[in-house]
């Protein structure tokens, strides 16, 4: 809104002074529309930008603002996240509490390989969880 103003009131100030060096001369209307035009662009710019601001984008125009995560590392999260919330309700449902699952996960584009599970349990729940989880996870000891 400052820079608006500046302009205007430079615009004007340059035009007036032109104008004294300029008087009586045939260019002193010239000097005045040019002056005028330049007030008036000036005018409608911020105008013309708030209502292009309301214009409404088109679903490519969104597509392309919206950034989406890399879909290996999507994958990844997610399956991690789907692992841990099945192992731990399955040993709760047993009355073990999961202290952590730690998971070891390969996504491509085109496969998901687990490597490796890492149970931790409390220790006194340790044998159940282990005859439970058999050969899918490791077991650990917690305390």
């Amino acid at each position: 809104m400052k820079e608006w103003v500046f302009i205007i009131f430079t615009v004007s100030l340059a035009g007036g002074i032109i104008n004294l060096l300029a008087a009586g001369g045939a260019g002193e209307k010239h000097i005045k529309l040019l002056c005028g035009i330049i007030c008036v662009y000036v005018t409608v710019i911020p105008v013309q930008q708030l209502i292009k601001g309301f214009k409404v984008q088109s679903p490519q125009e969104i597509s392309q603002t919206v950034s989406l995560p890399d879909g290996n590392k999507y994958m990844e999260e997610k399956t991690k996240q789907g692992i841990k919330e099945y192992i731990c309700s399955y040993l709760l449902e047993e009355g073990i509490t999961c202290i952590s699952v730690n998971i070891e996960l390969a996504v491509t584009d085109t496969e998901t390989v687990i490597g490796n599970i890492v149970v931790s349990v409390e220790e006194k729940d340790f044998i159940k969880a282990k005859q439970l989880l058999g050969e899918y996870a490791e077991v650990i000891k917690d305390g």
